[in-house]
C-alpha cells in the first residue's frame, strides 16, 4: 500500500512555478547592511593617496566621497587619506607645494574641491581624517604605518569602502583589536590596479605573479564582504562576492570642453597623454607605428605628453626609430582641447581615465579591444583595434572624419553623478549572494588570522623586510614607538619619525626586543 502524500503539499507542487517565483525573489532581496543609499548611514572611504599628489587613487575616491557627501548630512561621510613627511612630499608632491601637518594638507584638499572640482557643499560637508604613511620609490606608493582601523571609533564604523583593499594590507601592521570586517557591519573593496601584470614585468616574475594574485585573493576574502573591479581586466578575487562596474566618472570641466568643441574645428591630429612608462601602452603604439611606416612608407604624427621613469628611454628609441614623435612633458588634459584624435594603444590599464577624459572631451579614441576597455564600448566615438590593421584603419579614418557630438545620456554615463548611482547598485548584496558566501567565511577567518600572524612583531618585520617593503617593514618597531597610526602621535613625538627610520635600519644601535612600550597606551585618535 502507497503512503498517502500530505494534501497541501501534493496541491501545490502542481504549481511549481509559483514555489520558483517566490524563492528567486526570496534570493533577490538585498542584505539591508548593504543598502549605502540610505542617507544616515557613515561611510568611510579609505585609500592609498592624497592631493596634491595627482594620482587615480588621490582624485578619484576623492571625488568619490565628495559627490557621496554633497547630498547628505554633514560628518555622514569620512575620506581617510595618508599623511607623509617633508622628505617624501618631496618626492611625490609639485615643486613649491609642502605642509607642516594635515590640518594644512586638508585645507589645500578642500580648496581644491570648491576651486577646482566646484563642489563647495561637499567640501564643507566631508569630513578628511589622516592616518600615518610611507612613500616606497620602488613601487611609487604609500604604505599606511600602524593600524589604520584602529583609528576609527567604534560607534562611528558602519560602512567602509577600501580603495585597493590588496594595497592597504600587502604591508600593514598587525589589527590592534579588530579587523576591517570585525570593525564594521559592511565593508565594500574597490579594485583599481592590474597588480598582477605589474609583478610579471618585473624581475622573478615567475615567482612574483602567483605570489602577488593568491596573497591578493587572501586580503579581499578576509577583509570585503562586496568586491568591485573596474573592469574584467582584473584577476578573480572572490567570484562568489565580486562585481565588475565601472564606479569612476568624469570631472565636469571635461565635459564642459566636449560642450565647447561641439561649435569650433579641432585644428590638431593625434595625440597621447599619460606616464612615461613603457607598460602603459607606448611599446604597443610604437610597434603599431612602425607597422603603419613598413606598408604606407610613412606613419602618422603623434604628439604625446607626460612624464615618467622611461621617458629619456622612450623619446631615445622614438629618436632612433625615426618615428614621427614630438614629446611636450607634462600637461593638464583639458588644454588639450584642439586634438581631434586619442591614440592609447594600452594593454595593462584596468580603466583608463584619460580614455574617459578623451571621450567627454568629444574626441576620437583609437584603443585596443580588451576587457579594460569593455564600458568604452557604449561611444561611437571609441574606435576599438584588434590587429594593426585594424589599428592603422581606425586612425586614418578618425584624422580625416569628425567624431559625433555626445547624446545627453551619453553625456550623463560619463559624470560623477551617474558613477555614484552605480556604486550604490554595485555594492549591494543580495540573499543569495549571502548565502553563496557565508560557505567561505570559516576559510576567509583563517586567512584574516594568518596573515594578521605572520604580519607580527619581529617575525613580521622580518618577513616584510624580505618581502621589500623597504621603509614601511619595521611595522613592529613603529607601533611599539607610537602606538599609533595617527600622524599627531610621530609629529609631537620627540623622536623624529626620521631618526626611527634609521634605528630599524642599524640593528646594533636599535635592538627590537629592548624597544620601550611607552606610547603603546595612546589613545588613538582622529585627526
Amino acid at each position: 500500500c502507497s503512503a498517502v502524500s500530505d494534501p497541501f503539499t501534493s496541491f501545490w507542487s502542481k504549481f511549481p512555478a509559483l514555489t520558483n517565483v517566490d524563492n528567486n525573489r526570496d534570493a533577490e532581496t538585498v542584505m539591508e547592511e548593504s543598502n549605502l543609499k540610505d542617507t544616515n548611514r557613515t561611510i568611510w572611504i579609505i585609500t592609498t593617496a592624497c592631493l596634491p599628489w595627482m594620482t587615480g587613487t588621490s582624485i578619484n575616491p576623492l571625488l568619490r566621497a565628495a559627490y557621496l557627501a554633497k547630498d547628505r548630512p554633514e560628518g555622514k561621510i569620512h575620506l581617510m587619506v595618508p599623511w607623509v613627511d617633508k622628505k617624501d612630499q618631496e618626492l611625490i608632491f609639485p615643486p613649491g607645494i609642502r605642509f607642516n601637518n594635515p590640518d594644512e594638507q586638508r585645507e589645500y584638499v578642500k580648496n581644491w574641491l570648491i576651486t577646482d572640482a566646484h563642489l563647495p557643499s561637499a567640501a564643507e560637508k566631508l569630513n578628511i581624517t589622516f592616518y600615518a604613511g610611507r612613500y616606497h620609490d620602488e613601487y611609487h606608493s604609500i604604505f599606511s604605518m600602524g593600524d589604520i582601523a584602529d583609528l576609527i571609533p567604534d560607534e562611528q564604523a558602519d560602512v567602509c569602502i577600501l580603495e585597493e583593499p590588496e594595497h592597504l594590507s600587502w604591508f600593514k601592521a598587525p589589527f590592534k583589536s579588530k579587523d576591517w570586517q570585525d570593525k564594521f557591519k559592511y565593508v565594500v573593496g574597490i579594485i583599481h590596479t592590474n597588480y598582477v601584470i605589474y609583478a610579471r614585468g618585473e624581475s622573478l616574475g615567475l615567482i612574483k605573479e602567483p605570489v602577488v594574485y593568491y596573497t591578493n585573493q587572501a586580503f579581499c576574502r578576509g577583509y570585503c564582504h562586496k568586491i568591485i573591479k573596474l573592469s574584467g581586466a582584473l584577476q578573480d578575487l572572490a567570484s562568489e562576492k565580486e562585481i565588475i562596474s565601472n564606479v569612476h566618472g568624469v570631472r565636469a570641466k571635461y565635459i564642459h570642453v566636449g560642450d565647447e568643441m561641439r561649435t569650433k574645428k579641432f585644428t590638431k591630429g593625434a595625440y597621447f597623454i599619460g606616464k612615461m612608462a613603457w607598460q602603459k601602452g607606448l611599446s604597443e603604439l610604437f610597434a603599431n607605428m612602425k607597422f603603419i611606416a613598413k606598408r604606407a612608407r610613412k606613419s602618422f604624427s603623434i604628439d604625446i605628453y607626460g612624464q615618467g621613469q622611461n621617458a629619456k628611454e622612450i623619446q631615445d628609441y622614438a629618436t632612433q626609430q625615426k618615428l614621427p614623435a614630438k614629446f611636450f612633458g607634462a600637461k593638464d588634459h583639458a588644454l588639450l582641447k584642439e586634438y581631434k584624435v586619442f591614440v592609447n594603444p594600452s594593454l595593462s590599464e584596468v580603466l583608463c581615465t584619460t580614455i574617459v577624459e578623451a571621450i567627454a572631451m568629444g574626441k576620437w579614441v583609437v584603443c585596443a579591444k580588451h576587457p579594460s576597455n569593455e564600458f568604452f564600448e557604449q561611444f561611437p566615438n571609441c574606435l576599438m583595434f584588434r590587429n594593426e590593421e585594424e589599428f592603422a584603419a581606425n586612425v586614418q579614418w578618425a584624422l580625416h572624419n569628425d567624431p559625433l557630438p555626445l547624446t545627453e545620456q551619453q553625456r550623463y554615463t560619463l559624470t560623477w553623478e551617474a558613477a555614484t548611482e552605480r556604486l550604490l547598485e554595485a555594492s549591494k548584496m543580495t540573499k543569495a549572494m549571502k548565502e553563496s558566501s557565508d560557505k567561505f567565511v570559516l576559510r576567509n577567518r583563517f586567512l584574516v588570522w594568518l596573515l594578521d600572524t605572520l604580519g607580527s612583531g619581529q617575525f613580521g618585520d622580518t618577513l616584510r623586510v624580505l618581502s621589500g617593503a623597504k621603509a614601511v617593514a619595521h611595522q613592529y618597531v613603529y607601533v611599539s614607538k607610537y602606538g599609533s597610526a595617527s600622524p599627531l602621535v610621530s609629529l609631537t613625538s620627540e623622536e623624529s619619525d626620521e631618526t626611527l627610520i634609521a634605528s630599524e635600519c642599524t640593528p646594533e644601535e636599535g635592538n627590537i626586543e629592548n624597544t620601550t612600550n611607552s606610547t603603546a597606551d595612546l589613545t588613538p585618535n582622529v585627526i
